[in-house]
């Protein structure tokens, strides 16, 4: 087995212990929950959304918050294609990427668990605690490990479907 191989399956390990964890909820976690504090930091959020606000704007605010010089390295660090990247980015459409593809995006532009959540959001999602993915891409971001080919091991370790252009079956 060779370095890459060991590091993987300890990686994959930690994952199924994560996953295993009973899931508390707490205000970074919760959501939904009368009186629940993410839910009333996300509507304070979508009130002050400007009503031209798009996931490419927010998409293009991490960008530049992040310091990403050159496009092509969200795109290919996220595992997505540049046809895909260049339909988000379009001034021409609105185009809503899917769930798969915000969580590709996450891991590309290393973001954190807020900024993650803001990037959901912008796509009409949420980053819960309960649906597989989310746990998933919860769990690279608490351990600040931010490679696609990483996560999708794990998730291919669980048969579940790969982020970025390795999920898809031409």
């Amino acid at each position: 087995m060779t370095e890459r191989e060991k590091m993987l399956e300890a990686l994959r390990e930690q994952l199924e212990e994560f996953l295993s964890m009973p899931i508390k909820e707490d205000e970074r976690l919760s959501f939904g929950e009368e009186d629940d504090p993410l839910t009333e930091k996300f509507l304070e959020e979508e009130a002050e959304r400007k009503e031209g606000d798009s996931f490419r704007e927010c998409l293009d605010a991490l960008i530049e918050k992040k310091s990403i010089a050159k496009r092509s390295h969200v795109y290919k660090a996220s595992g997505i294609s540049k046809y895909t990247f260049s339909r988000i980015m379009s001034y021409r459409s609105e185009h809503k990427p899917s769930r798969e593809t915000v969580a590709a995006l996450t891991i590309g532009l290393r973001l954190d668990l807020e900024e993650a959540q803001t990037l959901y959001h912008a796509a009409g999602f949420h980053l819960g605690t309960s649906e597989f993915l989310d746990r998933v891409i919860r769990f690279f971001i608490r351990e600040g490990r931010y490679d696609i080919e990483e996560v999708n091991y794990c998730l291919d370790y669980y048969n579940y479907p790969l982020l970025g252009e390795h999920g898809r079956e031409d």
